[in-house]
């Protein structure tokens, strides 16, 4: 296969799945690393995908955010699992803050079919509905600025909302996460409230489904630093899991 044919296959399958890694279009392609990795410096010199650890993925992968609609619909599976497992990080009686999102939205449904009694500080409005109905559970929503497109609030007065509560666990849940670039995220007017939700906990708790991890996005929460725990699905590529056990960050998959 000459590399032009091969460079234009990477693409279709970035097309398809949005990431591709080293090792699955060694495989596929039946060549070295050296060759693949190539051909992605020089289809990122096109502008054409951005390399990232052991891979790569598509430039509207890394450069862009979904509509939350849009988002629900993706990988509900791959969210339904982590949540299953970040579920397992509360006790009876615990106080917790949950981020806003697509991944917080399935959380919330894990926890309010598996605990009794919480108390949950949160600025995203479904989390707050879904969590409402269970009459036991002590809500906390840090109002503010109403950002429809997000159902979520942000803004000066939530964020200081969010300072002023000391929890056990902060389970935040960004776009991407990333070994070099840290925990971030799109939504610029949730930062603050994020970075709030991070500095005021015991536990930083990170939810990101595989198809999160290694790329980017605008704005960072946090750096990778070893106290936080990251929950992930069992479909994280092995090379990506065992880089990030190498450099001692705790992170539980299925």
């Amino acid at each position: 296969m000459f590399a032009i044919e091969r460079q234009q296959s990477i693409l279709k399958l970035l097309s398809e799945n949005g990431k591709v890694t080293i090792t699955e279009l060694v495989t596929l392609f039946d060549t070295s690393h050296e060759t693949i990795r190539k051909d992605l410096v020089h289809l990122e010199r096109q502008n054409a995908l951005r390399r990232i650890y052991g891979g790569a993925v598509s430039v509207e992968a890394y450069c862009s955010l979904q509509p939350l609609a849009a988002r629900k619909a993706e990988r509900i599976d791959r969210k339904s699992e982590l949540s299953r497992y970040a579920a397992r990080l509360i006790q009876e009686d615990d106080i917790i803050a949950i981020d806003e999102g697509s991944t917080a939205v399935e959380f919330a449904k894990v926890i309010a079919a598996r605990f009794s009694n919480l108390t949950v500080v949160t600025h995203n409005l479904e989390v707050f509905h879904i969590l409402s109905e269970n009459s036991r559970f002590s809500i906390i929503l840090c109002g503010g600025k109403f950002v429809r497109e997000e159902n979520a609030f942000a803004g000066h007065f939530a964020a200081e909302v969010a300072s002023q509560m000391h929890t056990r666990k902060a389970f935040i849940c960004p776009a991407a996460v990333s070994l070099r670039y840290g925990v971030t995220d799109y939504g610029e007017e949730f930062i603050p409230i994020q970075k709030n939700y991070a500095a005021n906990t015991d536990n930083v708790i990170v939810l990101a489904d595989s198809q999160k991890y290694e790329v980017s996005a605008k704005y960072k929460i946090c750096d990778m630093t070893p106290d936080i725990t990251l929950v992930t699905d069992s479909q994280l590529n092995d090379e990506i899991f065992n880089t990030y056990k190498k450099h001692n960050v705790d992170i539980i998959r299925g």
